[in-house]
């Protein structure tokens, strides 16, 4: 079983104008996994945006396999020291601004997908960095906008065996 944390962090977000923009859509996920089979796993993450005026949501689904294990541990058979992967993402996420005086209500909904490099140390420390892409849909007041970007990835986690 495995958790983590996906920091993401987006870039270069722009509007069908090429106009820089800022989205909400990028936010942090807490993910619970499970291995399939002995190199792969499937992992399922929930997230709620980090700000006082923003609420929402976003859902993650991820597919991840090992690629390389080096450093045999002696103990257990299959335990590896080092073990290199890759996971790759979608999700889907929702975010409303909440009204205040100084901003209208915006509402923005989108999709994330990306991939990532992966870590697992003496089977326990899960750890990675991954890349993807932003594509969303904002409404507000002064108008609806197609987003895209990008965003960098920041993963940290356990991995219990068993």
């Amino acid at each position: 079983m495995r958790v983590a944390v996906n920091f993401r962090f987006s870039e270069g977000v722009t509007n069908q104008y090429d106009n820089e923009e800022f989205t909400t859509i990028d936010m942090v996920t807490y993910d619970l996994g499970i291995g399939v089979g002995r190199s792969g796993f499937f992992s399922i993450g929930y997230g709620t945006p980090s700000s006082d005026y923003y609420e929402g949501y976003m859902c993650k689904v991820g597919l991840g396999f090992d690629i390389l294990s080096l450093a045999p541990t002696g103990g257990k058979s299959g335990r590896f020291g080092l073990t290199l992967g890759i996971e790759g993402e979608f999700a889907s996420g929702s975010t409303t601004s909440i009204q205040d005086n100084r901003a209208d209500v915006k509402y923005e909904d989108g999709n994330i997908y990306g991939g990532a490099v992966t870590l697992r140390l003496v089977e326990v420390f899960y750890m990675g960095i991954g890349y993807g892409f932003i594509s969303s849909d904002e409404i507000s007041s002064k108008g609806n906008y197609s987003l895209k970007g990008n965003y960098t990835n920041f993963i940290i986690g356990l991995n219990i065996p068993f």
